[in-house]
């Protein structure tokens, strides 16, 4: 009798509940669960069951239906917001209001940020080695690392759908996004260090402990072409060197207490990959020095020349031939007579991506590049000048 009263309430209770379409009938939905009783007790404990089966399964019709509703409402919410715009070139997905501005205020992108850097996905797509925009302006931003031997610093671009555009959210992450043994990369220089960069304004200040040093002229250099890498793209002009109180410091051993922030250029790229981790482009200037290329043939040469030392391989074959025109100050054209490696493979894609970032450090737009039996390249159509790209080794933020 108390089951009976019982099962009662709850259908009433259920009767004031917003109407639900349900094709399927309270006799099937019974049936269904009867059966799925049955099959999972154990033989002995089914007679028992049966007396239960009235409100178990009004309990479970109760759930069922509360689902039902959340479920509807989530969706309802889902209907009023905007159509999602999907990106097919770099499969990104912005949601968009009628005006076409990003439909995200700030506290929930900078959420989402803080999400895609938990997850610790990086995922380069179709492996690339370098970023192209196309009709995706998402925000970039280039962030620094140098090799274990401390030799040479590598750019990495970070790509984030779900950025704030505010630069401080990223260069001051740097620790959690880049995972210096996946890469076989240091970012020790950078370690307990914070950055403020003002909007719009070129002097930007680099925060640092009070027993923070930078020991030896090879940090020294380091440090400074990390900064020239990472913000010379924001138009920075000056990094000034401050402790957390704000008194202003000098790092040794030149006793610098700010350091100019120049665009590097003239380099030639190679392939740095230290055992089989990830493959990185690596740009390398003419000497220890840090002295640029006079001339792009200078750069070309030197990307035929291995460092094994280094963990730095060649990108174009030592033993290529190749000539080259330079008189279209905006056009590099490059003709490649044939070689047992070229051909649609991984070698010659990257030696693509590699031509294509140091003519782009030499300030070319496009190179119309040739090579004698080959058309295609991974995408690459060779047919016609490629553009350069936009970044080099991108870091994709979901």
């Amino acid at each position: 009798m108390d089951q009976e009263k019982q099962a009662y309430e709850i259908q009433n209770n259920l009767n004031q509940m917003p109407k639900i379409k349900d094709r399927q009938s309270k006799d099937l939905l019974f049936q269904k669960v009867e059966n799925r009783l049955d099959n999972n007790l154990p033989q002995q404990q089914k007679i028992s069951a049966k007396w239960f089966l009235p409100t178990v399964a009004t309990v479970f019709i109760m759930v069922l239906l509360l689902i039902i509703v959340q479920t509807g409402l989530i969706n309802d919410n889902h209907n009023a917001d905007q159509p999602v715009r999907q990106l097919e070139d770099n499969q990104f997905t912005v949601t968009e209001d009628n005006s076409g501005s990003e439909n995200l205020d700030n506290d929930q992108a900078v959420e989402n940020f803080d999400e895609s850097l938990s997850t610790e996905e990086f995922d380069q797509p179709d492996d690339s080695l370098i970023f192209y925009h196309n009709e995706t302006e998402v925000p970039l931003f280039t962030i620094a690392a140098v090799d274990l031997q401390n030799m040479y610093t590598i750019p990495i671009t970070l790509v984030s759908t779900s950025s704030t555009g505010d630069p401080n959210d990223y260069y001051n992450r740097i620790s959690t996004i880049i995972d210096e043994e996946m890469y076989g990369v240091s970012i020790g220089l950078l370690e307990g260090i914070t950055f403020e960069i003002p909007d719009g304004e070129e002097v930007l200040r680099m925060i640092v402990p009070e027993d923070y040093h930078v020991n030896g002229s090879s940090n020294a250099e380091r440090l400074q072409e990390m900064a020239n890498f990472m913000f010379a793209d924001l138009q920075m002009a000056l990094m000034v060197i401050e402790t957390e109180a704000g008194e202003s410091i000098e790092l040794d051993p030149f006793g610098l207490s700010e350091l100019e922030i120049n665009p590097v250029r003239h380099l030639a790229y190679k392939i740095y990959q230290v055992d089989n981790l990830q493959r990185l482009l690596i740009p390398i200037q003419a000497d220890f020095s840090s002295a640029p290329f006079f001339t792009i043939d200078e750069a070309l040469i030197e990307m035929q020349q291995d460092q094994a030392e280094f963990n730095i391989t060649a990108t174009i074959p030592s033993d290529a031939t190749f000539s080259y025109d330079t008189s279209n100050s905006e056009q590099l054209t490059l003709d490649f007579d044939s070689h047992y490696q070229f051909g649609d493979n991984v070698a010659t894609k990257e030696m693509i991506e590699a031509i294509l970032m140091t003519a782009k450090s030499f300030d070319y737009t496009e190179v119309d590049l040739s090579i004698e039996g080959v058309d295609n390249v991974a995408g690459f159509d060779l047919s016609h000048p490629l553009t350069v790209p936009d970044a080099v080794n991108p870091v994709i933020l979901h």
